[in-house]
């Protein structure tokens, strides 16, 4: 039981990348439990972390439906409901035609072709922000 318990942690890490950003890379396969974990993973992490930003980051998804996009977008709610800025990385054409099929929202979100990218973006717009003031 305590092998499955950290299997299942590391299936879904929140990585500090600064004090201010995270990423929660996601690989493989979602089925409901694991969407449970994505969301407890990442409202566990911002609680005990207090980043600016969290980093979804798609790119080693084995394939996403209606209902891991579902997951995805909850767990980007979540985090938004406390204050992170969410981007999701790692976007690919049809990972795009499937969240634009499903009707789900999107708004409040930055989406990025690649991790590399939304670190960059969401770097600069926290030295932006901190510059600014």
């Amino acid at each position: 039981r305590e092998q499955a318990e950290i299997i299942r942690r590391m299936s879904t890490p929140l990585i500090p990348i600064s004090d201010e950003i995270m990423v929660m890379p996601l690989v493989g396969a979602v089925d409901a439990q694991r969407a449970d974990q994505i969301l407890s993973s990442i409202l566990t992490g911002i609680a005990t972390n207090h980043p600016r930003v969290a980093i979804i980051d798609i790119t080693a998804l084995a394939g996403v439906d209606a209902d891991v996009a579902n997951t995805i977008l909850r767990a980007a709610s979540a985090a938004r409901l406390l204050g992170v800025d969410v981007y999701l990385t790692g976007m690919r054409a049809e990972v795009a035609r499937t969240l634009i099929e499903t009707g789900l929202d999107l708004s409040g979100i930055v989406t990025c072709s690649t991790l590399k990218t939304g670190i960059a973006l969401s770097t600069k717009r926290l030295h932006d922000r901190t510059t600014k003031r």
